[in-house]
């Protein structure tokens, strides 16, 4: 019902507003509903998918069954917009693993952006407290990669940096792991935190 519903809601802006672009993010439920809707009212605009992780690869790990819809999404959509060229690699090798073939679609690598205009405040380099980093995101095996970023840390002079996580996942007992044989001291995790918290760490 609730697919049924945004379907019509979706055929209606589309007609009155005569879009010619939608870009989704969402592989199953919502980019297989647009392009149903799209291809079921013969409407003529595009579509274009934000491939930002992995996650339709988990779906279809969870139930075999979504990859027939997945897969329809990939063969249909008119571009496939990657946030990086490690992530247009990581699906390259996952669909092949899948055995997800015939998607014809353009391949563009492009990411959003990030609007700086939300700070209240010009971020100077600090002088003699220590430099802070700080990394907002879900602990998981394939899209986030803290994993990355803490061997990186492990390289630098670990008395002048200090490094924050916030954030909950799969993947965030390893990452303390990680921390202790790395014998890091300046690595704090905060773990799921709401948002004003996260605006408070992000503008110090």
């Amino acid at each position: 019902f609730i697919s049924m519903q945004f379907r019509q809601v979706i055929k209606r802006i589309v007609k009155k507003y005569d879009i010619d672009i939608i870009h989704t993010y969402n592989e199953f439920p919502n980019t297989y509903d647009v392009i149903k809707t799209i291809r079921d009212n013969n409407l003529t605009c595009k579509t274009i998918i934000r491939i930002a992780g992995l996650a339709w690869r988990n779906l279809i790990q969870k139930d075999s069954s979504l990859k027939e819809p997945i897969e329809f999404v990939f063969q249909h959509v008119d571009c496939i917009n990657f946030i990086s060229p490690g992530l247009k690699k990581m699906f390259l090798n996952e669909t092949e693993k899948l055995q997800i073939k015939n998607y014809t679609a353009n391949q563009i690598v492009m990411d959003i952006g990030f609007n700086k205009s939300i700070f209240n405040k010009i971020w100077q380099p600090p002088t003699k407290k220590k430099f802070k980093i700080i990394m907002v995101a879900r602990f998981t095996e394939t899209q986030k990669r803290q994993d990355l970023l803490i061997e990186a840390f492990a390289l630098l002079e670990n008395d002048k940096f200090e490094l924050h996580f916030v954030g909950e996942g799969p993947t965030l007992a390893r990452m303390r792991k990680l921390v202790c044989d790395k014998g890091l001291s300046n690595v704090i995790f905060h773990g799921y935190v709401n948002q004003k918290a996260v605006l408070e760490l992000l503008l110090q």
